[in-house]
């Protein structure tokens, strides 16, 4: 039973270190995804003042290009969010998982309190028996 207790502790650090991990790996990206879209905002805010301007196709060229870049790189980064917002979802359920198994430990440790407690009281008893039996004997 102790061992298992361990394992669950092992099995609580190790899910409770993972959990943090991805959490902060998760804000991490959104404040990549939030500057990506700061600079993809900034990059069509150009690319409609060089329009206005009307700057040489070459010079449209590299901004397009750019563009289409940040798009790209922006719906990566969105890809990627939704995995790892699916992957923190299944870590926060292994976290209520955990908290079970800690209540659950909590529940067994206070029953084998019990238990020790009547092991000892069980040994009193069964030397006064004895006692008893011995002296009805006499």
């Amino acid at each position: 039973m102790n061992s298992r207790l361990k394992f669950g502790y092992h099995v609580l650090a190790v899910s409770t270190c993972q959990l943090q991990q991805q959490s902060e790996y998760v804000t991490s990206k959104s404040n990549q995804l939030s500057e990506t879209q700061r600079k993809l905002d900034e990059a069509e805010e150009n690319l409609r003042e060089l329009r206005a301007q009307e700057a040489d196709r070459e010079n449209m060229g590299v901004i397009s290009r750019q563009f289409h870049d940040q798009v790209t790189h922006v719906r990566s980064l969105e890809k990627e969010n939704r995995s790892l917002s699916q992957e923190l979802k299944h870590y926060k359920e292994l976290y209520q998982n955990i908290e079970i198994l800690r209540e659950q430990k909590s529940a067994l440790q206070s029953e084998l309190s019990r238990m020790d407690q009547l092991r000892e009281r069980l040994g009193e008893l069964e030397v006064e028996n004895a006692l008893l039996k011995k002296e009805k004997v006499q």
